[in-house]
């Protein structure tokens, strides 16, 4: 896959993870510590690193952070989705969203 096509999936992402979480995607790049901000910010990275093929680094560059700060958003996503169904549902519902709305190649969260 191209990088331009991962960044565009990238885009996809970022705009479906702010629809669910009620965050527009400007807000989730800004570097507010406010909760329903961080976690909105956290899952889009997770996505964008798992999914859409993108490293740390491009997905640092796409979210104007550092890779050590993309990588603590993935764990904290992994860890959340191993002890919250709830939000592993959430999630699952959010990929199955991106793979029929906007085509993109996503596997189902374990």
């Amino acid at each position: 896959m191209e990088f331009a096509e991962r960044c565009d999936i990238a885009d996809a992402i970022v705009g479906a993870v702010g629809e669910r979480f009620g965050v527009r995607p400007e807000e989730m790049m800004d570097h507010q510590q406010e909760a329903s901000m961080v976690s909105a910010r956290q899952v889009a990275i997770y996505l964008c690193v798992e999914f859409a093929q993108l490293s740390p680094c491009e997905v640092g560059e796409q979210f104007d952070c550092d890779c050590l700060n993309v990588l603590h958003s993935v764990s904290a996503v992994e860890l959340h989705l191993r002890e919250d169904k709830e939000f592993a549902q959430t999630i699952g519902g959010l990929i199955g969203e991106l793979r029929t709305e906007y085509g993109v190649p996503l596997r189902i969260v374990q």
